[in-house]
């Protein structure tokens, strides 16, 4: 099931429009939003990241606002290939989730406990380990009034990675 299928309803929070809640079906992805004082515990916590699992130095968008989430995976559901423009902190409350850096091919286990500053602008998906769900409560640092912290596929390459387009400089060719 992709992942935005398995998003169809919108959550009433406006602060959180772009989050929406799956049905209860096997395999489905729930998004519902933290509390604000979970949010603010879980943003003392991300404050101790300097860096990514992935070695990127972490920087905060200045000015910024921080949105908490909880999402719950099914068991031995992946997500799909995504990617986080800005900081995306998260701690694993239940399951086991392996994490796998499309870039890279590096991969990551966490289990009850863990956390992770999560690879920012580079492609990646998560997946629930075993029999069982996993609950995963995460924070986005994301500048005030940006929309969602997650886009689908690998990010686009940068700009001086891209190599040049010819063009006609209206030359002949000899």
């Amino acid at each position: 099931m992709p992942f935005l299928d398995a998003l169809p309803e919108p959550v009433s929070n406006p602060c959180h429009a772009h989050i929406a809640t799956a049905s209860a079906t096997p395999g489905a992805v729930v998004v519902t939003p933290l509390s604000m004082q979970r949010t603010a515990e879980l943003t003392d916590q991300a404050r101790s990241h300097r860096e990514t699992w992935t070695r990127q130095p972490l920087v905060w968008p200045a000015p910024h606002e921080a949105r908490g989430l909880r999402y719950e995976i099914g068991a031995r559901h992946r997500l799909p290939v995504h990617h986080h423009p800005f900081p995306r902190f998260g701690w694993v409350i239940e399951g086991t989730l392996r994490v796998t850096n499309t870039e890279t091919g590096k991969e990551l286990l966490l289990r009850p406990g863990d956390r992770i500053a999560e690879s920012v602008a580079q492609g990646h998906f998560g997946e629930a380990v075993g029999p069982e769900r996993v609950v995963l409560d995460v924070v986005d640092i994301v500048p005030p009034g940006h929309g969602s912290n997650t886009a689908m596929g690998e990010p686009p390459a940068p700009t001086s990675a891209r190599r040049p387009t010819p063009r006609n400089l209206g030359g002949a060719r000899q």
